[in-house]
């Protein structure tokens, strides 16, 4: 393997964190006399919390999309999607629903953008071991561009103030739940069900991820992203969260992100290196032998974590 590679992230330069680096078991159960937290309340200020960061990251990606904007956007995004699911099983209706499609379209929109960043990183780190790609970058330099273009003009004409209006009615209809007794109390097993359910989801998807196919990986990263992302709208109410349990679970999901994002590299240097046979194959052929080589890496390295996500679950302990 060369010596780029071997030291180089495959894709955003995040180091995981070690497998299984759990943090020891913290006594957060409640103080005697003093009430549990209220589960509306919570998805309450969850909604609120998470509705003003998706704002405010959007408010700075619309000033400039870097890769980091573009990716903490992404994130912002999901984040808010998953207390939006949250919210929905509790009172469905048009509004919330709005809401969701129109941030889902959000995330279409820079998905492609996203991509070619992280093309663009990770070649650069390359050039100097492999100057055929040269060119290669330059061309993934203009799609950014167009990609960017597109990105701006779906930045700058997403109505925030239809988010904005959709969130304030669903949080007016939350405030009416937590005047009936019995939804209150319903409230809880609703949507530890519903995080249940994504656990679920990702647990059957596991076997056939352990194939090392890519597209089987994709589906498990999508499921285990819908199931942490819920985790941490929950927080309040799952005693065992701590720091270094959701870096621990964003180490497992980097792992996956890291295939993926090798494949779609693997694949858009086959293509530029079929559409310009005059260039210097013999390091394409080099690069993507190095690149299919710490692509078995990173499968190995997942693989030997992927049982994790049972501790995942274990290690949220008993909903207070």
């Amino acid at each position: 393997m060369s010596k780029s590679l071997s030291k180089t992230d495959i894709t955003t330069g995040i180091t995981a964190a070690k497998p299984n680096g759990f943090a020891p078991k913290v006594n957060r159960g409640r103080i005697a006399g003093i009430p549990k937290p209220d589960t509306i309340q919570i998805l309450l200020r969850s909604f609120g919390e998470r509705h003003q960061i998706f704002a405010n990251q959007l408010a700075k990606t619309r000033k400039r999309a870097t890769e980091k904007a573009v990716h903490d956007l992404r994130v912002s995004t999901r984040r808010l999607i998953a207390v939006t699911d949250l919210v929905r099983i509790m009172i469905p209706g048009t509004d919330i629903s709005k809401t969701r499609k129109q941030l889902k379209r959000l995330l279409s929109a820079l998905s492609e953008l996203r991509d070619v960043q992280v093309q663009i990183m990770t070649v650069r780190s390359f050039i100097g071991e492999f100057p055929a790609l040269n060119l290669f970058l330059t061309l993934l330099m203009v799609r950014e561009k167009q990609f960017l273009r597109r990105a701006h003009a779906e930045l700058h004409s997403f109505l925030l103030k239809q988010i904005d209006d959709g969130i304030a009615r669903t949080e007016e209809r939350l405030q009416t739940v937590l005047a009936d007794q019995l939804l209150r109390d319903a409230a809880r097993s609703i949507v530890v069900g519903k995080l249940a359910r994504t656990f679920s989801r990702a647990v059957q998807l596991k076997p056939a991820a352990l194939s090392g196919k890519g597209n089987r990986i994709h589906r498990l990263r999508i499921a285990f992203k819908r199931f942490r992302y819920t985790v941490e709208a929950l927080e309040a109410i799952l005693p065992n969260v701590t720091t270094r349990t959701k870096k621990a679970m964003n180490a497992y999901q980097v792992r996956m992100g890291n295939i993926q994002d090798t494949d779609v590299l693997i694949a858009s240097i086959r293509d530029h290196a079929k559409k310009h046979p005059r260039a210097d194959q013999e390091q394409f052929r080099r690069l993507i032998d190095n690149l299919m080589n710490r692509r078995r890496e990173l499968v190995l390295e997942f693989v030997s974590s992927v049982d994790e996500l049972n501790l995942f679950w274990k290690k949220l302990g008993k909903v207070e």
